[in-house]
């Protein structure tokens, strides 16, 4: 208690000597009234108090399961991903088995374009060599 309000208790004590009983029964009421209104006061307190607590809880909790989704949705984009990098790696080694099978026609003609233009230059000599011995003697 601080020292006004011992100073009131001691005026409203000394008031209610002098006037007498009845006056004591208000006096009752009043601190009774003050002590209710402290113990409103306790009460709003406490019920802030477990207000708070349980916000935090709601707010630790919210958090936990926020982080639980959000791991479930990293794990569930990190295996999208690998499945997409290994669709990838399949449709690769596809496109590279393709250019190397090409690159091995292409090889192949050419081997048979080198051939044929042999062929066709022997073919020419061959025409050359009988145009002038069917006009020769």
């Amino acid at each position: 208690m601080s020292v006004d309000e011992l100073k009131q208790y001691a005026l409203l004590i000394l008031v209610t000597f002098v006037s007498g009983g009845g006056f004591w029964s208000v006096v009752s009421k009043w601190l009774d009234k003050r002590v209710t209104a402290k113990k409103v006061d306790e009460l709003s307190i406490q019920g802030a108090v477990s207000v708070v607590d349980l916000q935090q809880k709601l707010m630790e909790q919210m958090k936990a399961d926020l982080d639980a989704r959000a791991e479930a949705i990293e794990a569930l984009y990190i295996k999208q991903l690998e499945l997409e990098r290994n669709e990838w790696e399949r449709e690769r080694s596809l496109l590279v088995d393709r250019v190397s099978e090409m690159a091995q026609r292409l090889e192949k003609l050419e081997e048979i374009n080198k051939r044929l233009l042999q062929e066709n230059e022997s073919l020419m000599k061959c025409d050359s060599c009988t145009t002038e011995a069917a006009s020769g003697p």
